[in-house]
Protein backbone atom coordinates (compact mmCIF):
# COMPACT_ATOMS: atom_id res chain seq x y z
CA UNK A 1 0.00 0.00 0.00
CA UNK A 2 3.17 2.46 0.77
CA UNK A 3 4.66 1.62 -2.49
CA UNK A 4 1.39 2.24 -4.45
CA UNK A 5 0.87 5.19 -2.94
CA UNK A 6 4.47 6.88 -2.57
CA UNK A 7 4.30 5.78 -6.72
CA UNK A 8 1.08 7.72 -7.39
CA UNK A 9 2.19 10.51 -5.50
CA UNK A 10 5.57 10.60 -7.55
CA UNK A 11 3.30 10.43 -10.89
CA UNK A 12 1.19 13.45 -9.62
CA UNK A 13 4.03 16.00 -8.57
CA UNK A 14 5.82 14.86 -12.32
CA UNK A 15 2.99 16.03 -14.23
CA UNK A 16 2.58 19.19 -12.40
CA UNK A 17 5.99 20.48 -14.36
CA UNK A 18 4.67 19.63 -17.67
CA UNK A 19 1.28 18.81 -19.65
CA UNK A 20 0.94 16.81 -22.76
CA UNK A 21 -0.92 18.18 -25.73
CA UNK A 22 -0.79 17.39 -29.24
CA UNK A 23 2.11 15.35 -28.71
CA UNK A 24 4.28 18.44 -27.09
CA UNK A 25 5.36 18.94 -23.80
CA UNK A 26 3.19 21.99 -22.61
CA UNK A 27 4.04 23.75 -19.08
CA UNK A 28 0.70 23.60 -16.54
CA UNK A 29 -0.65 26.83 -15.27
CA UNK A 30 0.82 27.73 -11.70
CA UNK A 31 -2.09 27.41 -9.83
CA UNK A 32 -3.17 23.86 -11.69
CA UNK A 33 0.45 22.98 -10.21
CA UNK A 34 -0.58 23.66 -7.16
CA UNK A 35 -3.48 21.95 -7.58
CA UNK A 36 -1.85 18.81 -7.98
CA UNK A 37 0.50 19.51 -5.17
CA UNK A 38 -2.51 19.31 -3.01
CA UNK A 39 -3.99 16.22 -4.56
CA UNK A 40 -0.29 14.60 -3.96
CA UNK A 41 -0.70 15.69 -0.10
CA UNK A 42 -4.02 14.58 0.73
CA UNK A 43 -3.68 11.14 -1.18
CA UNK A 44 -0.40 10.65 1.13
CA UNK A 45 -2.06 11.87 4.18
CA UNK A 46 -4.81 9.14 3.56
CA UNK A 47 -2.19 6.49 2.81
CA UNK A 48 -0.28 7.32 5.79
CA UNK A 49 -3.07 6.88 8.19
CA UNK A 50 -4.36 3.90 6.74
CA UNK A 51 -1.11 1.83 6.80
CA UNK A 52 -1.15 3.42 10.48
CA UNK A 53 -4.35 2.13 11.21
CA UNK A 54 -4.22 -1.32 9.27
CA UNK A 55 -3.60 -3.45 12.23
CA UNK A 56 -5.60 -3.94 13.86
CA UNK A 57 -7.59 -2.40 11.22
CA UNK A 58 -9.29 0.97 12.31
CA UNK A 59 -9.40 2.76 9.24
CA UNK A 60 -12.57 3.59 8.89
CA UNK A 61 -13.09 5.17 12.13
CA UNK A 62 -9.60 6.71 12.34
CA UNK A 63 -9.10 7.77 8.51
CA UNK A 64 -12.55 9.22 8.25
CA UNK A 65 -11.42 13.41 8.14
CA UNK A 66 -8.51 12.42 5.49
CA UNK A 67 -10.96 10.40 3.44
CA UNK A 68 -13.20 12.76 3.06
CA UNK A 69 -10.39 15.59 2.62
CA UNK A 70 -9.32 13.13 -0.15
CA UNK A 71 -12.40 12.77 -1.49
CA UNK A 72 -13.38 16.11 -1.85
CA UNK A 73 -10.35 17.29 -3.42
CA UNK A 74 -10.23 14.35 -6.29
CA UNK A 75 -14.00 14.44 -6.74
CA UNK A 76 -14.13 18.35 -7.25
CA UNK A 77 -11.58 17.82 -10.00
CA UNK A 78 -12.51 14.93 -11.51
CA UNK A 79 -16.22 16.25 -11.86
CA UNK A 80 -15.23 20.26 -12.45
CA UNK A 81 -16.86 21.08 -9.90
CA UNK A 82 -15.13 24.46 -8.63
CA UNK A 83 -14.16 26.91 -10.83
CA UNK A 84 -10.41 25.89 -10.62
CA UNK A 85 -10.87 22.75 -11.65
CA UNK A 86 -12.92 24.22 -14.35
CA UNK A 87 -9.32 26.00 -15.36
CA UNK A 88 -7.53 23.27 -15.07
CA UNK A 89 -9.87 20.62 -17.14
CA UNK A 90 -6.16 19.87 -18.59
CA UNK A 91 -5.25 17.88 -16.13
CA UNK A 92 -7.92 15.20 -16.56
CA UNK A 93 -8.42 15.40 -20.32
CA UNK A 94 -5.93 13.22 -22.77
CA UNK A 95 -3.35 11.41 -21.28
CA UNK A 96 -3.35 12.69 -17.64
CA UNK A 97 -7.12 11.21 -17.27
CA UNK A 98 -5.62 7.54 -16.07
CA UNK A 99 -3.74 9.12 -13.75
CA UNK A 100 -5.83 11.43 -11.56
CA UNK A 101 -8.59 8.77 -11.79
CA UNK A 102 -6.34 5.91 -10.55
CA UNK A 103 -5.19 7.85 -7.69
CA UNK A 104 -8.48 8.40 -6.89
CA UNK A 105 -9.43 4.76 -7.88
CA UNK A 106 -7.13 3.93 -5.01
CA UNK A 107 -8.57 5.69 -2.44
CA UNK A 108 -11.83 4.36 -2.90
CA UNK A 109 -10.63 0.42 -3.19
CA UNK A 110 -9.11 1.17 0.27
CA UNK A 111 -12.41 2.82 2.04
CA UNK A 112 -15.25 1.15 0.04
CA UNK A 113 -13.95 -2.50 -1.38
CA UNK A 114 -11.87 -3.43 1.27
CA UNK A 115 -12.69 -1.87 4.10
CA UNK A 116 -16.87 -1.43 3.37
CA UNK A 117 -16.64 1.95 5.60
CA UNK A 118 -19.68 3.64 4.49
CA UNK A 119 -21.52 0.77 7.14
CA UNK A 120 -19.58 2.09 10.01
CA UNK A 121 -21.64 5.70 9.65
CA UNK A 122 -24.82 7.28 9.25
CA UNK A 123 -25.89 7.67 5.61
CA UNK A 124 -24.30 10.57 3.89
CA UNK A 125 -22.58 11.67 6.76
CA UNK A 126 -19.44 10.54 8.25
CA UNK A 127 -20.96 10.70 12.13
CA UNK A 128 -19.73 6.59 13.33
CA UNK A 129 -23.61 4.59 13.63
CA UNK A 130 -25.10 3.60 16.93
CA UNK A 131 -24.62 -0.14 16.17
CA UNK A 132 -20.89 0.72 15.73
CA UNK A 133 -20.47 2.62 18.69
CA UNK A 134 -22.62 0.37 21.17
CA UNK A 135 -20.30 -2.97 19.65
CA UNK A 136 -17.17 -1.09 20.70
CA UNK A 137 -18.23 -0.20 23.77
CA UNK A 138 -18.95 -3.91 24.67
CA UNK A 139 -15.74 -5.26 22.53
CA UNK A 140 -13.83 -2.34 25.15
CA UNK A 141 -15.28 -3.89 28.57
CA UNK A 142 -14.82 -7.11 27.63
CA UNK A 143 -10.88 -5.59 26.74
CA UNK A 144 -10.68 -4.25 30.05
CA UNK A 145 -11.90 -7.47 31.90
CA UNK A 146 -9.48 -9.82 30.40
CA UNK A 147 -6.82 -7.17 31.21
CA UNK A 148 -7.85 -6.99 34.65
CA UNK A 149 -7.94 -10.71 35.11
CA UNK A 150 -5.37 -12.01 32.98
CA UNK A 151 -2.17 -12.25 35.34
CA UNK A 152 -4.74 -14.28 38.15
CA UNK A 153 -6.02 -16.50 35.76
CA UNK A 154 -9.45 -16.44 36.17
CA UNK A 155 -10.37 -14.28 33.20
CA UNK A 156 -12.72 -17.08 31.74
CA UNK A 157 -14.91 -17.19 34.61
CA UNK A 158 -14.61 -13.42 35.35
CA UNK A 159 -15.27 -11.92 31.76
CA UNK A 160 -17.88 -14.63 30.97
CA UNK A 161 -20.82 -12.51 30.75
CA UNK A 162 -19.23 -9.68 28.83
CA UNK A 163 -18.14 -12.27 26.47
CA UNK A 164 -21.50 -13.45 25.77
CA UNK A 165 -22.84 -9.59 25.36
CA UNK A 166 -20.46 -8.89 22.99
CA UNK A 167 -20.79 -12.34 20.63
CA UNK A 168 -24.35 -11.70 21.23
CA UNK A 169 -24.87 -8.04 20.08
CA UNK A 170 -22.10 -9.23 17.00
CA UNK A 171 -24.63 -12.00 16.10
CA UNK A 172 -27.29 -9.45 15.72
CA UNK A 173 -26.20 -6.96 13.83
CA UNK A 174 -24.37 -9.24 11.40
CA UNK A 175 -27.85 -11.20 10.73
CA UNK A 176 -29.06 -7.84 10.82
CA UNK A 177 -26.97 -7.17 8.01
CA UNK A 178 -27.27 -9.88 6.09
CA UNK A 179 -30.86 -9.34 5.58
CA UNK A 180 -30.66 -6.39 4.29
CA UNK A 181 -27.81 -7.34 1.78
CA UNK A 182 -25.07 -5.38 3.67
CA UNK A 183 -21.56 -6.19 4.56
CA UNK A 184 -20.27 -5.24 7.88
CA UNK A 185 -17.47 -2.73 7.82
CA UNK A 186 -13.82 -4.06 8.48
CA UNK A 187 -13.51 -2.61 11.73
CA UNK A 188 -15.77 -4.33 13.44
CA UNK A 189 -14.98 -7.76 11.92
CA UNK A 190 -11.55 -7.44 12.28
CA UNK A 191 -12.07 -6.48 15.78
CA UNK A 192 -14.48 -9.20 16.78
CA UNK A 193 -11.56 -11.96 15.35
CA UNK A 194 -9.05 -10.14 17.68
CA UNK A 195 -10.86 -10.52 20.26
CA UNK A 196 -12.07 -14.17 19.75
CA UNK A 197 -8.49 -15.10 19.09
CA UNK A 198 -7.15 -13.50 22.79
CA UNK A 199 -10.65 -14.72 24.15
CA UNK A 200 -9.25 -18.72 22.52
CA UNK A 201 -5.72 -18.56 23.58
CA UNK A 202 -7.11 -18.59 26.73
CA UNK A 203 -10.11 -19.95 27.61
CA UNK A 204 -10.62 -22.55 24.41
CA UNK A 205 -8.72 -26.11 25.78
CA UNK A 206 -6.18 -26.95 22.86
CA UNK A 207 -7.02 -30.28 21.44
CA UNK A 208 -4.18 -32.30 23.06
CA UNK A 209 -4.78 -31.11 26.58
CA UNK A 210 -7.55 -32.86 28.47
CA UNK A 211 -8.80 -31.94 31.72
CA UNK A 212 -9.49 -34.03 34.55
CA UNK A 213 -13.27 -33.78 34.14
CA UNK A 214 -12.44 -35.24 30.60
CA UNK A 215 -10.19 -37.89 31.43
CA UNK A 216 -12.38 -39.08 34.52
CA UNK A 217 -15.84 -39.14 32.11
CA UNK A 218 -13.76 -41.40 29.62
CA UNK A 219 -12.05 -43.90 32.42
CA UNK A 220 -15.66 -44.24 33.85
CA UNK A 221 -17.47 -45.25 29.93
CA UNK A 222 -14.39 -48.00 29.71
CA UNK A 223 -15.60 -49.30 33.46
CA UNK A 224 -19.07 -49.64 32.62
CA UNK A 225 -18.53 -50.94 29.26
CA UNK A 226 -16.35 -53.88 30.52
CA UNK A 227 -18.63 -54.34 33.80
CA UNK A 228 -21.31 -54.85 31.40
CA UNK A 229 -19.72 -58.22 29.27
CA UNK A 230 -18.56 -59.34 32.72
CA UNK A 231 -21.99 -59.65 34.07
CA UNK A 232 -23.82 -61.01 31.01
CA UNK A 233 -21.12 -63.35 30.82
CA UNK A 234 -21.79 -64.77 34.42
CA UNK A 235 -25.35 -64.55 33.88
CA UNK A 236 -24.90 -67.04 30.44
CA UNK A 237 -22.94 -69.42 32.76
CA UNK A 238 -25.99 -71.44 34.38
CA UNK A 239 -27.49 -71.77 31.30
CA UNK A 240 -24.30 -73.28 29.39
CA UNK A 241 -23.58 -75.56 32.12
CA UNK A 242 -27.30 -77.22 31.92
CA UNK A 243 -27.18 -77.23 28.50
CA UNK A 244 -23.69 -79.06 28.84
CA UNK A 245 -24.93 -80.89 30.92
CA UNK A 246 -28.29 -82.29 28.98
CA UNK A 247 -25.64 -82.80 25.86
CA UNK A 248 -23.43 -85.05 27.60
CA UNK A 249 -26.70 -87.23 29.46
CA UNK A 250 -27.95 -87.87 25.68
CA UNK A 251 -24.37 -88.85 24.31
CA UNK A 252 -24.38 -91.47 26.75
CA UNK A 253 -27.44 -93.14 26.12
CA UNK A 254 -26.74 -92.52 22.64
CA UNK A 255 -23.46 -94.83 22.94
CA UNK A 256 -25.10 -97.28 25.13
CA UNK A 257 -28.14 -97.65 22.29
CA UNK A 258 -25.80 -98.61 19.75
CA UNK A 259 -25.03 -101.76 18.38
CA UNK A 260 -22.23 -103.00 16.16
CA UNK A 261 -21.75 -104.67 12.85
CA UNK A 262 -20.38 -108.38 13.23
CA UNK A 263 -17.83 -107.34 11.00
CA UNK A 264 -14.92 -105.53 12.21
CA UNK A 265 -14.37 -103.89 8.86
CA UNK A 266 -17.98 -102.31 9.41
CA UNK A 267 -18.54 -99.01 11.38
CA UNK A 268 -21.03 -98.80 14.72
CA UNK A 269 -24.30 -98.14 13.70
CA UNK A 270 -27.74 -97.10 15.56
CA UNK A 271 -31.22 -98.55 14.33
CA UNK A 272 -32.88 -96.00 12.90
CA UNK A 273 -35.56 -96.63 15.54
CA UNK A 274 -33.17 -95.56 18.50
CA UNK A 275 -31.65 -92.64 16.39
CA UNK A 276 -35.53 -91.57 15.61
CA UNK A 277 -36.03 -91.50 19.45
CA UNK A 278 -32.79 -89.54 20.75
CA UNK A 279 -33.08 -86.83 17.93
CA UNK A 280 -37.24 -86.70 18.03
CA UNK A 281 -37.26 -86.89 14.27
CA UNK A 282 -37.65 -89.77 11.14
CA UNK A 283 -34.34 -91.31 10.03
CA UNK A 284 -33.69 -91.01 6.69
Amino acid sequence: MRDRGDLISFVLAMVAFVGVHGGEFDPIPLDCRHLLDELGEVLKTFDQCALDNSRPFEVCRQCAPSYEAAYKKFSDLIKLKTPESQKCRTLVEDGRVSLVKTSFAHIEEIWNTEGVCDDCFEPQSFNVSAKVKVFFELRDELSSCIDRTWDSNTTCTSCETEFRNLTTYFGDVLRSGNRKGHCLCLDILDAMNQTRTRWGDRCFLPRDKLDFPVILASSLSCVLTAAFYVILRVAQLPKDTELARVNTLQSVMFEDDCECAASEDEPCTCTAKQFSTINGGPVY
